[in-house]
């Protein structure tokens, strides 16, 4: 993936950008986005800092394999 677009704020990406990443996981696991939005906002309000999009990605996959 591209650096900048990992430095990047989850509010700053684009759908199409969301969709196009989603598009590249080889994974079988999906979330709603009731689900997903409620897991991000646990997990940001527990962080000293603003998460890239790589990070947030990484932990819905996360969570999407392990927790859901």
């Amino acid at each position: 993936m591209h650096s900048e677009r990992c430095r990047r704020h989850p509010s700053e990406v684009t759908p199409r950008e969301a969709v196009q990443r989603l598009a590249e996981l080889d994974d079988d696991a999906i979330l709603e986005v009731a689900v997903a939005s409620e897991v991000l906002s646990g997990w940001t309000s527990n962080l000293d800092h603003a998460p890239t999009l790589e990070e947030t990605v990484e932990r819905l996959i996360y969570y999407a394999r392990h927790d859901a």
